[in-house]
């Protein structure tokens, strides 16, 4: 009797098992954002330009990526500013805030994509885009050439972390 136990145990077990197949899905986290190139972009092919990446405020989140232009530098180019270099302004969606592991694949895909000099990449952010910009300088502090939150405070590590 015993045995019949176990092996009605193993064999529902390994039956369940076939029946619990995986399957292999991909997130993937989309992050839209405003691009601004400098006039002279297309001009000369060699050329590489300094990069800008702008961290909105609270207020800005959802997905209507216009909305980013409501300050700070994507609200200068919408005026009409002209630049030298390239602006990178993402949105997040509503109700989240700045992940860095998100920043740095648009920062991987911005890299790929466009002639930057990547010793001129320099981040900025405004309120929850200041706390967004100091997270990103502590995780990956070797990226930037300068980081300027602006009205956001940091996270810092404890001690050992």
């Amino acid at each position: 009797m015993k045995f019949l136990f176990v092996f009605l145990v193993v064999f529902n077990l390994f039956c369940g098992a076939l029946l619990a197949q995986q399957s292999q899905e991909k997130y993937t986290n989309e992050l839209k954002y405003l691009l601004y190139l400098p006039e002279n972009y297309n001009k000369d092919d060699q050329q590489k330009f300094p990069v800008v990446l702008f961290l909105h405020g609270s207020g800005e989140r959802g997905d209507d990526v216009s909305k980013v232009a409501v300050n700070g530098l994507p609200k200068l180019i919408a005026d009409g500013k002209k630049f030298p270099f390239i602006v990178v302004s993402p949105q997040v969606p509503e109700g989240e805030r700045w992940e860095s592991t998100d920043l740095m694949r648009l920062m991987k895909d911005i890299k790929k994509k466009y002639r930057i000099d990547e010793d001129r990449l320099y981040l900025t952010g405004l309120s929850m885009g200041g706390y967004g910009s100091w997270d990103m300088a502590m995780k990956y502090p070797q990226m930037f050439a300068a980081v300027v939150p602006i009205c956001g405070g940091g996270m810092f590590p404890k001690s050992g972390q």
